[in-house]
């Protein structure tokens, strides 16, 4: 590896990605970099290279005489430059007091590596923009406070993205933590996540008490999967949230952390008084959510008139009929919502249940992408029939109703709904593991040929009851899509035999502008004279790109 020294003089801006550099290499580089006295924005990516302790000095020696950088972007996750590479860059990170980009993402730190680049930071007044990348560095509480307390100085830090998941931080580390976030009065973008640690319910009241004085924050987000948060720990956490007025996106990931009914409850009252919200993500896997946890995360639907793009996870919850209802019931005073996106997987909800669906989603008016994961209980199928029928501006439906007893007749009826989607462009659904026939299959793709706008459509029919007759009739209804640029059938483990694919060439001949053509056909019995009509339709029926 070598360097043109003299171009790299002519630049004040440098992005270099090594995949392989040794100690060599590094040494090629550090050479050229003493030509760039001017340099004011670096960005290495030296991940996963054979980079050592020692050979980060030379490094860092070159750069913390470099008055005009400003910002600093250093990838050296996966090298082992350990506890002394991180007291080496400190140097920079005192020296340079000119920076105001700093991104660091390091390994096998640990507290004292934390505690030396803590010291660096502190001398980083100018700063505005901070990353630091410390993930499964074996950091506690002790290297997190002296990190924390550095961060006390950076007062102009406006954008501030912590990632210290797979550590060994608990309840003081998180307060110390929160401690700096209370100085911190002018950040407006904020990212921790603080996954698989062990910050308890204190730890996360603490942080919720920081934001009483974060009140210029319009964009949040909080990883914080699995800590034993509890629902007191909740209630803490998003009780200051309504005074931030600015808060626009939010994103909480609180998977498996015991939150239960009460912390939902509590969660969805305090998010639904933040009316500035338009883009929100909540993840509450596997939380014993319950009827009244659903309640206050109705609210949501019911209070954010702002909200445009909403992404819920509420998979393995214990929502039945009363809370699904109390949940869903609000949509239909949602009129802003464009994007929703829900997991509602292994709860026990039944296809009545889900009829609330049908005056809920009537008035959004505005929803042009829905996603729904559901687990069907009983015939659920009736679900899909009744929840789109009327979302006139639909463009984008994904459904994924896998595992479920779904049969033939509810399928069509599906089918017949969607064909009431004018603008239909897209559609996807995973009917895998059901007990779907020819019948509902044609049916499903009987109502899709009446979407012609549409333009992408992928079915997952995987172990169901379809035959020949169902095999050919989809391929033939959906033929008369004719914007059609993108299909993609799997019919893998169902009943098609060699005379499935017979007289596919004709059919494919009406396909004039699909594109990409994907068909699954394992495990059925269509043999070699199967698999040769296949290939020969192909050949003589369509024209791909």
């Amino acid at each position: 590896m070598g360097f043109e020294i003299q171009v790299i003089n002519q630049h004040n801006s440098l992005t270099l990605k090594y995949q392989r550099l040794n100690y060599k290499g590094l040494q090629q580089l550090c050479s050229a970099l003493k030509f760039c006295s001017l340099l004011h924005t670096l960005n290495l990516n030296m991940q996963e290279t054979e980079i050592y302790s020692e050979d980060i000095l030379e490094l860092t020696s070159i750069l913390k005489d470099n008055k005009s950088l400003k910002t600093l972007k250093l990838n050296l996750d996966h090298t082992k430059i350990g506890v002394l590479g991180a007291l080496h860059l400190s140097s920079i990170l005192t020296n340079c007091d000119n920076l105001t980009n700093l991104k660091l993402t390091l390994s096998q730190i640990g507290d004292e590596g934390a505690k030396y680049l803590g010291l660096g930071l502190a001398s980083c007044k100018n700063l505005q923009v901070l990353k630091l990348l410390l993930s499964s560095n074996e950091i506690s509480d002790n290297g997190i406070q002296t990190l924390s307390s550095s961060l006390e100085s950076c007062k102009n830090l406006q954008s501030l993205k912590l990632i210290l998941m797979r550590n060994k931080i608990e309840q003081k580390g998180a307060q110390s933590l929160a401690t700096a976030l209370a100085n911190l009065t002018n950040i407006s973008e904020l990212k921790i996540s603080l996954r698989a640690n062990e910050i308890g319910a204190q730890g996360a009241s603490a942080l919720g008490l920081a934001f009483s004085s974060c009140r210029n924050i319009s964009i949040l987000e909080l990883f914080l999967y699995y800590n034993k948060i509890g629902p007191k720990g909740t209630q803490d956490l998003c009780s200051n949230w309504p005074n931030c007025k600015f808060l626009s996106d939010l994103t909480l990931q609180m998977d498996s952390n015991e939150i239960g009914d009460d912390g939902a409850y509590s969660l969805g009252q305090a998010i639904s008084k933040c009316s500035m919200v338009q883009n929100l993500k909540l993840m509450l896997e596997c939380n014993r959510i319950k009827e009244k946890g659903a309640i206050g995360l109705g609210q949501i639907f019911e209070n954010l008139t702002n909200l445009k793009n909403y992404v819920l996870n509420l998979r393995i919850n214990h929502l039945n009929a009363q809370g699904f209802s109390n949940l869903v019931t609000p949509l239909f005073k949602c009129k802003s919502i464009q994007n929703l996106n829900m997991n509602l997987k292994s709860n026990p909800i039944d296809y009545l249940d889900t009829q609330i669906f049908c005056p809920s989603l009537v008035n959004c008016s505005n929803l042009t992408t829905f996603t729904l994961k559901l687990t069907p209980y009983d015939q659920g199928v009736t679900l899909g029939s009744i929840m789109i029928q009327n979302i006139v501006n639909l463009q984008n439906l994904k459904l994924q109703l896998r595992k479920g007893s779904f049969v033939g007749i509810g399928v069509m009826h599906l089918g017949q709904n969607i064909g009431n989607c004018d603008n239909l462009l897209n559609f996807q659904v995973d009917f895998s593991q059901n007990k779907i026939d020819n019948d509902g299959a044609k049916g499903l793709c009987s109502g899709l040929s009446k979407c012609k706008v549409l333009q992408n459509v992928k079915i997952d029919f995987y172990n169901n009851q379809i035959g020949d007759e169902g095999f050919s009739g989809i391929i033939f209804e959906l033929a008369n899509c004719k914007n059609l640029q993108n299909l993609n059938l799997k019919f893998s483990n169902n009943n098609i035999t060699e005379k499935g694919p017979q007289n596919l060439g004709k059919i494919f001949q009406n396909y004039q502008n699909l594109l990409s053509l994907k068909l699954n056909l394992n495990f059925n019995q269509i043999g070699d004279s199967g698999a040769s009509a296949i290939l020969l339709a192909l050949t003589a029926g369509l024209l791909l790109n």
